[in-house]
């Protein structure tokens, strides 16, 4: 385990896991932080929180100050955690912890290219990732969306 920057919710951690030579990364909630890319540095996998900020904003206006998110869940901008996946170059960086829901998706995976041109997917319920040679998601066709 390893610090991240979730203030003002303190302490908060990632997990880095090691095995057999494969690293897996989990950024836990966070925002941009300098600790989080040294541990997922040689990464094969990093999953990564996100939040796609114009269709949060207008799903929760009224409920939730934009400020009450944006300000401890970040990379609440796809591009922000696109320039995390463009320091650490995992072999697939897949996003996890979004609040976009369906309508939010496209919104992110347009802004993630803005900074990132590597490989990433959408996690979604019941994901699987394989962790080999290669990693790579393992498509089951009840999961399908």
């Amino acid at each position: 385990m390893f610090e991240v920057d979730h203030h003002p919710v303190e302490p908060a951690f990632g997990v880095r896991i090691e095995y057999q030579d494969k690293i897996v990364v989990l950024s836990g909630d966070t925002r941009p932080s300098e600790n989080l890319i040294k541990f997922a540095h040689g990464a094969d996998l990093l999953i990564h929180e996100v939040a796609a900020p114009r269709e949060f904003v207008e799903r929760t206006k009224g409920r939730l100050p934009p400020e009450a998110a944006e300000g401890h869940h970040s990379p609440y901008r796809p591009q922000q955690a696109g320039e995390i996946f463009s320091r650490v170059r995992p072999k697939l960086a897949v996003y996890s912890h979004f609040s976009a829901g369906e309508a939010g998706i496209e919104e992110i995976l347009v802004d993630t290219r803005e900074t990132y041109d590597g490989a990433f997917e959408v996690g979604y319920d019941l994901m699987t990732i394989e962790v080999g040679d290669e990693v790579k998601v393992v498509k089951n066709p009840a999961l399908e969306r």
